[in-house]
């Protein structure tokens, strides 16, 4: 039975001291409200009532769920629901693989630009290459051609072959040469070696530059490379399928060139003229080859997949970043319609 100082348990009925746990059923027992509210309750602290609830609870089989399962869900706060539409980013995903693409594309394009033009080891040389240059008197008288409206007088000096590997060229589209662009007769120069700068392999430890009408090469101490086995050639010619095959030369490549060395100048143009160097020994001002290409052949293209890659992994990056920049336009026309 109740006393005055007690009060019945609301869950199993058992007499208890207000203020403390029921000592059956472990469920705290509220005091009576003085105003006559028996649904007011005073506040107590979430840890002691589940702790009381663990410790003073006689029979834990006697506990009813509901009594722990209300202590537990006091004590464990709930994370706030997100609101529809605010913290989250629905194109996430996307964004995230662009980005890994993008970080794949650059090392692919670095990778292919350190090894493409890569020339072959001394045992993979062309046979052809082995050999010097032919040289012999000219065949031909002199002659005209013209070219972009432009008319050219063309004087032979000497029949020439060249057989070589290609390990520098200008750019005539570069912005690095002001001296040739679209309307130029010049088509690329290159820069060729042979024979034993080949064979030996060690042309690999020279490094080989272009400017708009020179061939430089450096190299170390120890180094075999010999001077009198390289060539600049500026090459011109009438033919609009060799401009073309010209154009496609790379560093790495080898091939065969024949034509005749020349000196031509351009009277409409009113240039002086460009006089051909015949002799592989000199250098400096006036020792480069001036070349009229009749016949071009690869031998061996340098490094195609590389190439090829590198290409590729170029135009793959610049779609790339369209894609990026598409994805952040139509992000801000959404955010702009909520």
């Amino acid at each position: 039975m109740p006393t005055a100082t007690s009060a019945p348990c609301e869950q199993c009925g058992t007499p208890a001291t207000p203020g403390t746990s029921c000592p059956r059923c472990g469920a705290w027992v509220f005091e009576a409200d003085p105003l006559g509210d028996a649904d007011a309750a005073p506040e107590r602290p979430l840890a002691e009532s589940a702790e009381t609830t663990r410790s003073t609870s006689p029979d834990p089989s006697a506990v009813p769920l509901q009594a722990v399962a209300t202590s537990v869900a006091l004590r464990t706060p709930q994370a706030p629901r997100p609101v529809p539409g605010h913290g989250t980013d629905p194109l996430r995903q996307p964004k995230r693989g662009l980005l890994v693409a993008f970080g794949v594309l650059a090392l692919l394009w670095a990778l292919s630009w350190a090894l493409q033009g890569d020339g072959p080891s001394g045992a993979e040389v062309h046979p052809m290459l082995r050999d010097e240059p032919r040289q012999t008197a000219p065949t031909r008288a002199p002659f005209e051609f013209e070219y972009l409206g432009h008319r050219y007088e063309v004087e032979p000096v000497a029949d020439y072959e060249l057989a070589g590997l290609v390990v520098s060229h200008n750019d005539p589209a570069g912005f690095g040469d002001i001296y040739h662009d679209d309307t130029s007769v010049d088509t690329r120069d290159l820069c060729v070696i042979w024979g034993a700068n080949v064979v030996s392999g060690e042309y690999r430890d020279a490094d080989f530059e272009s400017g708009a009408w020179t061939c430089w090469v450096h190299y170390g101490q120890g180094v075999l490379f010999f001077g009198r086995q390289l060539s600049n050639n500026h090459l011109i010619t009438n033919n609009e399928a060799l401009r073309d095959l010209i154009e496609d030369v790379r560093v790495g490549d080898e091939l065969r060139i024949k034509g005749m060395l020349v000196n031509y100048r351009s009277p409409t143009r009113r240039t002086g003229w460009r006089r051909s160097s015949t002799v592989r020994t000199d250098t400096g001002n006036g020792a480069c080859e001036v070349l009229f290409v009749e016949e071009l052949e690869f031998l061996s293209r340098g490094t195609p997949v590389w190439y090829a890659l590198h290409s590729f992994s170029a135009w793959a990056l610049v779609l790339l970043l369209l894609a990026r920049v598409a994805l952040f336009v139509h992000q801000s026309r959404v955010e702009l319609r909520r």
